[in-house]
């Protein structure tokens, strides 16, 4: 099984929307965009981490054009922040071209056979490439990748964080740090070692310290976290 989390929202013309919606049926022409956790009872987006990127369990947007994604910024990618987080949003690879990396093939082949892509049935959804025949790639059927123009397509997110490298992030920058079980700890950058690293106002508490053995509270609200268990680490531009 991969690596989950919930994270970020789908917004429609600028408004928090539940994933699932027919585009075409419903939205026609509203601007599409991912974006910060929305009100209540508007539920976060479900992503699996493979191939170092987080990827929707889901088509997120259901009967939309590849043009229209691309009008948006979403077929070959924008950036988004969510939560105070920057990524790049956008469709996945599907290999239908010499040369371009299948991430989807790779993503099934990573998660295993036991992972809930492989039980359900899949949706049809679009990729990131414009085929040399002037169409785009799309994942149709179970195994059918093909370059295709109909709209009755989803839209399945590739969400790829902004990382940053911690040996040359400057003390007192506001980071999140990722872990390899999916615990996120938010907090001040404040020392740095081979070995671990060090955060200031991190506010987690001892029951959450206790579930995660990466992570060991000291002091006034300071954060000892082990380096070998960190997944990755984002700058934090939620202050």
């Amino acid at each position: 099984m991969l690596l989950e989390k919930t994270i970020g929202c789908l917004y429609l013309n600028g408004s928090a929307t539940n994933i699932g919606g027919e585009y075409i049926t419903d939205h026609n022409g509203d601007s599409i965009t991912l974006g910060s956790t929305g009100k209540p009872g508007i539920f976060p987006i479900r992503w699996a981490w493979a191939q170092n990127q987080w990827i929707s369990r889901n088509p997120v947007l259901r009967k939309v054009s590849w043009d229209t994604l691309n009008a948006n910024g979403l077929a070959t990618g924008k950036e988004v922040e969510i939560n105070g987080l920057r990524y790049t949003v956008r469709c996945p690879m599907l290999g239908i071209e010499p040369g371009v990396p299948n991430e989807w093939a790779a993503t099934l082949d990573e998660a295993g056979e036991d992972d809930l892509f492989q039980l359900f049935p899949i949706p049809a959804f679009w990729g990131a490439e414009t085929c040399s025949n002037g169409k785009h790639s799309m994942f149709s059927g179970r195994w059918f990748e093909a370059c295709g123009e109909n709209t009755d397509i989803g839209f399945r997110p590739i969400l790829k964080p902004a990382t940053i490298q911690l040996d040359v992030t400057p003390v007192g920058t506001s980071v999140m740090v990722m872990s390899c079980s999916g615990s996120a700890v938010w907090g001040k950058l404040s020392e740095i070692t081979d070995y671990d690293l060090v955060l200031n106002n991190s506010p987690i508490g001892r029951n959450y310290e206790r579930r995660e053995k990466a992570f060991k509270l000291f002091g006034n609200n300071r954060l000892a976290i082990d380096r070998s268990q960190v997944l990755y680490a984002q700058e934090d531009f939620s202050d």
